[in-house]
């Protein structure tokens, strides 16, 4: 057990001894007190008939004093205080056996025992000093701790207490009786032995008359008084008559509870309740409550009077009565009656529709003629159908959208009673509201999570036309209602969003052109820096621009990845990738070319060329990623055409279909849109047809050798256009739109065929397939990481045996400066001692002859806090005193024993401050577990190499696998390699922080690459195909931004979720479902039922 918890348990059970004997103590000294108390208020009880007031009041100064007596040992808390249990200790260790431990010792350690570490104090010498104190402490017992209490005095005295008591008990049962009015003088006495009392409890009828009489069995000054209750409090009641001992309390027209008491000598006797009832009376109802039909569950039966339900709902009320009727009425708080009830036996039943908030009651017509108003009246609470809610979940701000996207609307609708519909109101370009519906619902639907799918091309909408919608929902109140809920107006601007992709791509072409002059840039300084004929100030001066060239492009390229973010064209891997590719180019900025450019300033070639190389790779690494990239999104702009093409194949049927039907032919304003829809098919086709003729340089290779792509008949579509503008032409609108039908079909199934080609092509090298490479990288390196942590383990076991040999080393050398500064004590006494010593030279004596003792004293003790500042001041003074005696020329024997004393301290100070070195501190077994730890390293910094090239590899696939990670791992790979070597020389220090250096680094890349592994299966969940039928895209749309204008701010790319987003996943469902079935109180049946119905819907 180590010596801080050798101490700390000591103090436990000395703590333990102490609460054991004082509670004992206490016992001993609170019985005599209880026993003698009560045998006074005996004595006095029966010689002197006290009060009940004066009883209680002795009662409560004897128990006080008991207690006060039993927690008199506790009273000096200080007992439990560690100064007073080491002073006991140590005086009760002193009387038995000699001891060295004095109290202050003892306190410092458990305070030392409590404490991680201590300021000044190096740990190897705080466990000694524990460790010496835990010793001394193994051979005390722990009640050496507890004050010497006086223990004979206290037993005499309580079995003093307990032989009188018995005995004045035994002999003097009459004279000293222990009756309940002696120790429980707070109750009340039996007085059936004084007095008598009828009728005691009993029962009136209502509104009658009760005669209460009193009689005294025994002759007595002193009377009983009768008390009632009223208010929560008693009061007396003055008798109306008495003669012979009785005394007669008469009270009429009971119609509530009559509670009384009586009081004699100062006694109370037992409480009595007077009952009246009443003569007739309604009881046992049964309520039945049919709701309005809209409700789903209207049915309600219950059994208590209270009745609550919708307006509108028809109550039938069934109740047993104590009088056979002959009629009955409902009274109704608004002073109209109910007529026409029945009766039937002992029972009747009454029919209303409640519509009014108030209360009922009943007036009955007994069959003996009497007519009894019943007072009792119950309530009628009338609940409100409250309207409806809706929230619009999604979209949840102001969208910019294309002219023909469909956009998911979901809405989130509760009602308490049930939904009946929603709908979607609109209104575009200043145009007339338009209403559409979303949704009908069943009758007793309170929680519907819907989404509907508004195509936006079906409702012939523009670019630059801004759409105002909101969604409206109605409950099925038809009583009060409908209710009715709307959502708060949203904004969607229509917008092509070609001129802003298109921009993007410029950029991105001019940042990669800038990215290669940079490269060249670069290559160019390596060059001439490797060969040496260009000075390092002209080197220095043009890395400086290509630093800041660097920096530009950085810039450049965080300014395009976030107007990528805003493009809904955007492939999301482009924008994915260009992000990571942004990060690294900061990484690149902030690692390599700083430090190429320190090199350079440092005018260090070798580490100039190397970390020119590293810039060169990665530029050409991220250019030829981007090259790629942008392959990528010509393929994805190639699909999204197909997709285009087969919208404006269905608009131009639309419009054909409605032209053909005008009886007056084709308008001129028909005219012009369908000329629009063929003249941008035919331009879509035309750059469909340019992009795939040049895949070398504007697609990738594989999507372009797909076989779907090969027999696309661009050719006829563009043949059937053209045929339809003829056909226009001649007003034929008939046979133009049997053409617009077959360009439909064509249309549609050239969009399947490129959708089909660019799925294949995804599925090659797609995102899925790197995460699972990543993956496999990623146990790797967590592999190396967990042996890495084995091989630190094992270094620090090394490392905690050099401390201990440092804590021996330290030790000794305590003893020794001990020894020297109490030379220094000595001397310092010897020169204060001699009478002719110079004033100033005595002053400053005096001044550290303190601080002298007190680092001697802490020497001594093993324990540095404060020595070095100490001898900081005595070496300090005594120097300024020794100047100021120079300055004054004055000669006195005594000033080489200051600078001896001065040199003597500053000495001692040096070695105190002088780190503790241990040579050939370990054993041949152990030296050989240095080698076998430093081979492990050296395997370790292989495995970490191969991990590195592999990933490098990788990197040339995505960006996401970038400069940190790689650094992170050379970094890495270099501490290994300096542990080995501290290691081959049986350094456990350097080795341990190398390792430990190793192991952050290692971390880090696996933070980094679990940030790649992440984005590359956000990929691949953007890269499955939406839809049964595959080839689905998410919709157009992005923030429209909330400033004034029609235009407003277009900000982030959006994915708008539907309804099934916001359920819980199906198992979680299943699961409550399957819940269902376990057993629950009926009470909770229908609350159970709604709450889990709700959360599975």
């Amino acid at each position: 057990m180590s010596p801080q918890l050798s101490i700390q348990r000591f103090n436990r059970r000395a703590n333990v001894t102490l609460v054991v004997f004082a509670l004992l103590r206490g016992i001993l000294r609170a019985v005599p007190v209880l026993l003698l108390g009560f045998l006074l208020i005996s004595a006095l009880d029966h010689w002197l008939e006290i009060p009940y007031w004066g009883r209680q009041v002795l009662w409560f100064l004897v128990v006080v004093s008991a207690c006060g007596y039993f927690l008199s040992p506790f009273f000096p808390f200080l007992i439990f205080s560690m100064k007073s249990k080491a002073h006991h200790l140590y005086e009760n260790k002193k009387r038995k056996s000699s001891s060295t431990l004095r109290p202050d010792e003892l306190c410092l350690a458990l305070n030392l025992s409590h404490q991680k570490d201590s300021p000044g104090i190096s740990s190897e010498l705080r466990v000694g000093y524990l460790q010496k104190v835990a010793d001394e402490l193994d051979s005390c017992s722990a009640h050496w701790c507890c004050p010497r209490w006086s223990w004979g005095r206290t037993f005499t005295l309580f079995l003093g207490s307990l032989l009188i008591s018995g005995s004045a008990w035994a002999f003097f049962p009459n004279h000293l009786p222990l009756t309940p009015r002696i120790f429980f003088p707070f109750g009340g006495i039996n007085l059936n032995e004084y007095i008598d009392i009828s009728p005691k409890n009993a029962t009136v009828p209502w509104g009658g008359n009760v005669e209460i009489k009193v009689v005294t069995k025994q002759r007595s000054l002193i009377k009983p008084v009768l008390h009632v209750k009223a208010q929560n409090d008693w009061y007396p009641v003055e008798y109306g008559k008495a003669q012979k001992g009785v005394q007669s309390y008469v009270f009429e027209g009971l119609v509530e509870p009559l509670h009384y008491r009586v009081k004699f000598k100062k006694d109370w006797g037992e409480r009595y309740t007077i009952s009246p009832t009443k003569p007739l009376s309604v009881e046992n109802f049964q309520i039945t409550i049919r709701q309005p039909d809209y409700v789903g569950e209207n049915i309600i039966k219950q059994t208590s009077p209270e009745i609550t339900g919708l307006s509108g709902s028809r109550v039938t009320l069934k109740a047993n009565v104590s009088l056979p009727l002959k009629s009955v009425r409902l009274l109704f708080s608004d002073g109209s009656e109910e007529k026409g009830n029945t009766i039937k036996d002992d029972g009747i039943e009454c029919r209303f529709t409640l519509f009014k908030k108030g209360t009922y009651g009943f007036r009955f017509e007994t069959k003996d003629g009497s007519v009894t108003e019943d007072r009792e009246r119950y309530p009628l609470y009338v609940i409100e159908d409250q309207p409806p809610t809706v929230e619009m979940l999604s979209p949840e701000e102001d969208l910019v959208v294309g002219p023909s996207e469909t956009i998911p609307l979901t809405f989130h609708a509760t009602d308490d009673f049930g939904l009946d519909k929603a709908n979607l109101i609109w209104v575009g370009d200043g145009k007339a509201e338009k209403q559409k519906k979303l949704k009908t619902f069943k009758r007793d639907k309170e929680n519907a999570l819907e989404t509907f799918d508004w195509d936006l091309g079906a409702e012939n909408l523009k670019p630059g036309s801004l759409v105002r919608f909101q969604i409206k929902v109605l409950d099925g109140n038809v009583v009060t209602g409908p209710g009715v809920a709307e959502t708060e107006w949203r904004l969607i601007e229509i917008s092509s969003f070609k001129k802003g992709h298109e921009a993007i791509e410029e950029a991105l072409e001019t940042w990669r052109d800038k990215v290669l002059e940079l490269l060249a840039e670069v290559s160019t300084l390596k060059s001439k820096t490797e060969i040496g004929e260009t000075p390092f100030d002209d080197l220095t001066r043009d890395f400086a621009e290509a630093t800041k060239d660097s920096q530009e492009l950085e810039k450049s390229l965080d300014e395009i990845v976030s107007a990528m973010e805003e493009d809904p064209l955007a492939d999301y891997e482009v924008w994915l990738e260009h992000r990571a590719m942004s990060d690294n180019f900061q990484a690149l900025n902030q690692g390599a070319v700083k430090k190429a450019q320190a090199a350079l300033q440092t005018r260090n070639k070798k580490v100039a060329s190397k970390e020119m190389e590293k810039i060169s790779a990665e530029l050409e690494r991220m250019l030829a990623l981007s090259d790629e990239l942008n392959k990528v999104q010509r393929a994805r702009d190639i699909r999204d055409a197909g997709d285009d093409l087969k919208e404006l194949g269905k608009d131009l049927k639309n419009q054909l279909d409605a032209a053909s039907q005008n009886e007056k032919g084709i308008d001129p304003k028909a005219m012009k849109q369908i000329q629009d829809l063929v003249e941008k098919a035919h331009k879509i086709l035309s750059e469909m047809a340019q992009s795939l003729q040049k895949f070398p340089d504007e697609l990738p290779e594989d999507f372009v050798n797909q076989k779907a792509l090969k027999n696309l008949e661009m050719g006829k579509s563009q043949d059937l256009l053209s045929q339809i503008q003829e056909a226009m032409k001649k007003g034929d609108a008939k046979g133009a739109l049997e053409l617009a039908k077959q360009f439909l079909d064509m249309a549609e199934k050239m969009r399947s065929q490129i959708t089909e080609a660019h799925e294949s092509y995804l599925q090659k090298d797609s995102a899925e397939e790197m995460a699972n490479q990543i993956s496999k990288e990623q146990e790797m390196l967590e592999s190396i990481i967990s042996k890495q942590r084995d091989l630190l383990s094992q270094t620090q076991k090394l490392e905690s045996k050099r401390l201990g040999l440092v804590l021996k080393k330290q030790e000794k050398l305590l003893q020794d400066l001990a020894e020297r500064q109490q030379k220094v004590v000595n001397e310092v006494a010897a020169l204060l001692k001699k009478p002719d010593l110079e004033a100033s030279v005595k002053k400053a004596l005096t001044r550290v002859q303190k601080p002298v003792k007190d680092t001697l004293a802490e020497f001594v003790n093993k324990q540095i806090e404060s020595s070095p500042e100490w001898l900081s001041f005595v070496v300090n003074h005594l120097q300024q005193n020794q100047n100021e005696l120079e300055k004054k020329e004055l000669k006195i024997p005594e000033i080489d024993s200051i600078r001896k004393i001065k040199e003597e301290e500053k000495s001692i100070l040096e070695e105190l401050k002088k780190p503790i070195e241990v040579k050939d501190g370990f054993s041949g077994e152990e030296k050989k577990m240095f080698s076998g730890l430093a081979t492990k390293q050296g395997e370790l910094g292989g495995e970490t190499h191969s991990l590195r090239k592999n990933l490098q590899l990788l990197s040339q696939k995505t960006a996401n696998l970038g400069v940190p990670l790689i650094q992170s791992l050379a970094d890495a790979q270099g501490e290994m390699g300096t542990a080995k070597n501290q290691l081959n020389g049986n350094n456990s220090q350097s080795a341990q922080r190398a390792e430990e250096a190793a192991l952050h680094h290692l971390q880090s890349a696996q933070n980094a690459l679990s940030q790649a592994q992440q984005a590359m299966g956000e990929l691949a969940g953007q890269q499955m195909p939406s839809g049964p039928g595959g080839g689905g895209r998410r919709p157009r749309v992005i923030f429209r931004g909330k400033q004034a204008g029609s235009q407003g701010q277009k900000v982030g790319k959006v994915k708008l979720p539907k309804a099934e987003d916001y359920r819980p996943p199906k198992e979680f469902r299943e699961e409550l479902l399957e819940s269902l079935k376990e057993k629950y109180p009926d009470i909770y049946e229908d609350i159970i039922h709604k709450y889990f119905k709700r959360l599975s819907e």
